[in-house]
């Protein structure tokens, strides 16, 4: 399984040529935390991947998070976060993302559904 590095906040600022407000890393970028990718998660690449309100991950410990880097995840960082580092050595499937949240429950299989 594949963790990559995640952090819950970034940063604003505006463009002085421009203007236009663009997302960029914090300067203190607090705990690092960890996000599973599975095999046909695209993100990631070179650089960090701001996500939109809409598709905020959820880490290992809960945390939702707004920003995925591009390393990954390493539990004996200094900066790691702890309730993370259990989780990612264990194997652990990660959590529902926060917009899962909104989604309405799925019905039971056995359940009969009515036909439309």
């Amino acid at each position: 399984m594949t963790y990559t590095s995640a952090l819950t906040h970034y940063d604003q600022r505006r463009d002085p040529v421009d203007h236009v407000i663009e997302k960029v890393l914090p300067e203190d970028i607090g705990q690092v935390h960890a996000v599973r990718l599975t095999r046909f998660d695209r993100r990631g690449g070179n650089g960090p991947h701001f996500l939109s309100a809409r598709w905020y991950e959820r880490a290992m410990c809960g945390a939702v998070v707004k920003v995925l880097m591009p390393q990954e995840f390493d539990p004996g960082e200094d900066d790691a976060c702890p309730r993370c580092v259990g989780p990612v050595l264990r194997g652990e499937r990660a959590p529902a993302p926060p917009w899962m949240d909104d989604e309405p429950p799925l019905p039971p299989e056995d359940e009969e559904q009515p036909v439309s």
